[in-house]
């Protein structure tokens, strides 16, 4: 596939089609070549050409450029107890399961939540009580699968389905809030607390018009203004259910609040906001960017992160962000990602020396466009002619109609 590219992108093991020179001019570059030596790539270089075509067929695809950003930027925290020594014990001692143990489990689990969550949202907008114990129930068990291996639940995170985004939203949000709370090792009840406010962040929308939720693009000034109401309605119908206890209404209040005063409802700014609201804040906010909304496309896993990196303190607390990536990974488990030997593959379980170097299971040689038998490897310890396989890009499961419900 042709692709155009900065220069200063080019790397040893490209394939260049094209540039915007005239070759005559520079005897030492020619067209349709691969880049295999770093005399050739400085070379090119030396052109002063600012943009070139290369063919990801024949040859590496660029690096995903938000990792630039990242690799550098990021100055990880990780849970310290008061002697100041690291603590990874989780809330409930609960034995550990690997990923294919867990993930039938976790499957059934989302399934009951989904049916909740539906069941839920509809006795909101008919006016009847929310059924709590079935909200919390269903919490408890995300969070007791997430403390088993967290790795399931986010796998069946990026399994995205058209016609229910407010439901798969919700869940998606829990499992991410809750994956970073263990993270942090948030004690039990404030997990329980912050999953069941996730799972009900926005189910003050069903006092909305329909036309308004479903909206397709872009909303105006009058829509948003309306859209923003749904906060204040959350609060109310959460607030006449004595099952659902002060905390999880705070929470739900703030979870659109921002770092530097910006948000919404009250405009709340800095350590006003509660620390597990930037979270359910920040949970939220990542979801709906990287999944495709009625009112906006997806975006990469990566583009997102290296967004919320630049907004530094105005979103959120920017060592949240930093933690959050931690957490999650820079290509989190489940994500389908392209390898620079050409094949496509999902990652299935993310380092905590190194998030660029995940186990993978390659599924899909993109260069002859074939599924292959599926192959787990580590990106740690293999290598590809000598150099270490790596991942070079995010990929859009929908762009290869690859179906990744079939390989998780």
């Amino acid at each position: 596939m042709l692709k155009e590219i900065q220069t200063s992108e080019l790397r040893v093991g490209m394939y260049l089609h094209d540039l915007d020179i005239e070759p005559s001019l520079f005897p030492g570059v020619r067209k349709n070549t691969s880049i295999n030596n770093k005399v050739l790539l400085q070379n090119i270089l030396k052109t002063g050409s600012k943009r070139v075509t290369i063919d990801t067929v024949k040859g590496s695809d660029s690096l995903d450029p938000a990792l630039t950003s990242l690799k550098h930027k990021i100055a990880f925290n990780v849970p310290r107890d008061a002697q100041g020594n690291k603590t990874e014990t989780p809330v409930r001692a609960l034995k550990p399961t690997t990923l294919k143990d867990e993930i039938s489990t976790a499957k059934s689990i989302k399934h009951r939540a989904l049916d909740t969550v539906d069941a839920a949202f509809y006795a909101a907008k008919m006016g009847r009580s929310v059924n709590i114990s079935g909200i919390k129930e269903s919490v408890m068990q995300m969070t007791d699968s997430i403390i088993r291996n967290q790795d399931a639940l986010l796998a069946l995170g990026q399994i995205r389905h058209k016609n229910t985004y407010t439901f798969d939203h919700a869940i998606n949000t829990c499992v991410l809030a809750l994956t970073f709370g263990k993270w942090k090792n948030l004690d039990y009840p404030s997990l329980i607390n912050l999953g069941t406010a996730a799972l009900l962040h926005d189910i003050g929308e069903t006092r909305l018009d329909d036309d308004l939720v479903s909206h397709k693009g872009k909303l105006k000034e009058a829509q948003f203004n309306q859209l923003k109401k749904h906060v204040n309605y959350s609060v109310e119908m959460l607030s006449s259910n004595a099952a659902i206890n002060q905390k999880i209404i705070r929470l739900v209040q703030q979870h659109h609040e921002r770092f530097d005063g910006s948000g919404y409802p009250y405009g709340l700014k800095g350590n006003e906001i509660d620390p597990l609201s930037q979270i359910l804040g920040l949970s939220d906010l990542y979801d709906s960017m990287t999944s495709k909304t009625p009112f906006d496309s997806e975006t990469a896993p990566t583009q997102v992160l290296k967004q919320l990196l630049e907004s530094k303190d105005e979103l959120f607390d920017s060592l949240i962000i930093k933690q959050f990536i931690k957490c999650i990974g820079i290509y989190p488990v489940g994500s389908l990602v392209k390898l620079s030997n050409g094949c496509i593959a999902i990652v299935h379980e993310i380092s905590k020396q190194n998030s660029l170097q995940p186990k993978v299971r390659m599924i899909y040689n993109a260069r002859r466009e074939y599924l292959i038998h599926p192959l787990e490897i580590n990106l740690a310890e293999v290598t590809d002619n000598e150099n270490k396989l790596r991942i070079v890009s995010y990929v859009n499961p929908s762009h290869l109609h690859i179906n990744l419900a079939a390989f998780v």
